[in-house]
C-alpha cells in the first residue's frame, strides 16, 4: 500500500463502539490506526496497540495529528465538541448515533461539515445493510400485497442505573437517543420520509434517570405506519421487524429476513451480524467520502425527530421536526 492511497484514522473513544470499529478495521487495508483519545489512558493505551494515545481531541490535534479520518464513539453529549474540532481541523468525521443530543448542536456540526468543505455523518447501520433494501424491494414488487403496517423493536442490554448512559447530561436520554436512531432509519427504508412522530409511552423499568423503555408511532407517507418498541433491559436481534401486508408478511428475525405468505415459509437473507453491519457502515462512510456531492444531511434530521418524539410523550400529541 502506498503512502498516497494510505489514510490515517482516529478513533474518539475507546469504549463498546469503538472497539467494535477497531475489531474490523484489519478489513480495511487501506486505512492506518494513527491515534486513539479517550479520558481513561489505560483504555485508550489498550485499544491503540501501536498507535498513539491521548486524553482529548485537543490533545491530538496539538500533537499535530489531524488524521484523515476520523470515529467518534465518545458519550453522545460529547460528539458535537469532538466532530466540530476534527471538521475544522480538516478530517472527515463519522459519528455514533446520534449526532447530537440537542437540535441545535446537531446543526451546527452539519453547517461546520458543509463549512469546512468535509464530511460528517452518522454510522447508521439500517442505511449501510442491503438486507432492509431488499425487504422494501420485495414489499415493492408486491410480495405481501398492499403493505398495512411495519413493526420494529429493537432491544439492546444496558444497565440504566450506572455509566454515561445513565447521565441524561451524558446521553441527552436513555434507549430513545442510544436505540431510536436505527429504528427511525428503519421505519424510512421501509416506508419512506418521516411526516409525523409520537412517543406514546416511556418507562424506568431499572428506576434510573433516563427512560429504559420507549414505545413510538410514525406516520409516513399515504397513511402508512410504523410502531417501534425500544428495550434496555432484553437482549435481542437487530433489527426485528414485520412488514404486515393484506397478503402475508416478512419478518426479520433470529433465522434473517423471511416471507410468509399463503401457508408458504421462504428465507430471503440471513441477518448479518454486528460485526457486519459495524462494517457495512464504515464502508458506506468511506464510499461517501469519494463522491462528488455527499450527502447534506448526516444526521441532524433524525436528532430532530428524537426530540419531537420526546416532546410529544409530554404534549400527548402527533409532532412533525
Amino acid at each position: 500500500m502506498s503512502a498516497v492511497s494510505e489514510k490515517t484514522l482516529a478513533l474518539i473513544g475507546a469504549g463498546m463502539r469503538g472497539t467494535e470499529f477497531r475489531a474490523i478495521l484489519p478489513l480495511f487495508p487501506e486505512l492506518r490506526l494513527a491515534a486513539v483519545v479517550d479520558p481513561d489512558p489505560e483504555a485508550a493505551r489498550r485499544l491503540a496497540g501501536p498507535a498513539r494515545a491521548f486524553a482529548s481531541v485537543g490533545q491530538l490535534l496539538d500533537a499535530a495529528l489531524a488524521p484523515d479520518l476520523a470515529i467518534v464513539c465518545s458519550p453522545s453529549g460529547q460528539h458535537p465538541a469532538s466532530a466540530m474540532q476534527l471538521l475544522t481541523a480538516g478530517s472527515d468525521v463519522l459519528v455514533e448515533p446520534p449526532l447530537a443530543i440537542t437540535a441545535e448542536e446537531a446543526r451546527r456540526v452539519a453547517e461546520c461539515g458543509e463549512r469546512m468543505g468535509r464530511l460528517a455523518m452518522t454510522a447508521s447501520r439500517p442505511m449501510a445493510q442491503p438486507l432492509l433494501y431488499a425487504v422494501r424491494r420485495c414489499v415493492e414488487e408486491g410480495a405481501i400485497g398492499t403493505l398495512r403496517h411495519v413493526e420494529i423493536e429493537l432491544c439492546a442490554k444496558r444497565e440504566a442505573l450506572r455509566g454515561w448512559r445513565a447521565d441524561p447530561e451524558l446521553a441527552g436520554g436513555g434507549v430513545l437517543m442510544e436505540l431510536g436512531p436505527d429504528a427511525l432509519d428503519s421505519a424510512e427504508i421501509l416506508l419512506g420520509p418521516l411526516r409525523q412522530i409520537r412517543m406514546t409511552a416511556a418507562d424506568r423499568v431499572q428506576r434510573g434517570a433516563v427512560e429504559d423503555v420507549a414505545w413510538i408511532e410514525t406516520l409516513h407517507e399515504g397513511e402508512r405506519m410504523s410502531s417501534i418498541v425500544l428495550s434496555w433491559n432484553e437482549s435481542g436481534p437487530e433489527p426485528r421487524v414485520r412488514c404486515t401486508g393484506d397478503a402475508g408478511e416478512i419478518e426479520i428475525g433470529y433465522d434473517g429476513a423471511v416471507l410468509r405468505r399463503g401457508g408458504q415459509r421462504e428465507l430471503l437473507a440471513p441477518l448479518p451480524d454486528r460485526t457486519r453491519t459495524t462494517e457495512a457502515a464504515l464502508a458506506r462512510f468511506l464510499a461517501e467520502r469519494l463522491e462528488e456531492e455527499p450527502i447534506s444531511d448526516g444526521g441532524a434530521q433524525t436528532v430532530e425527530w428524537l426530540l419531537a418524539a420526546a416532546r410529544s410523550l409530554h404534549e400527548r400529541r402527533w409532532q412533525i421536526a
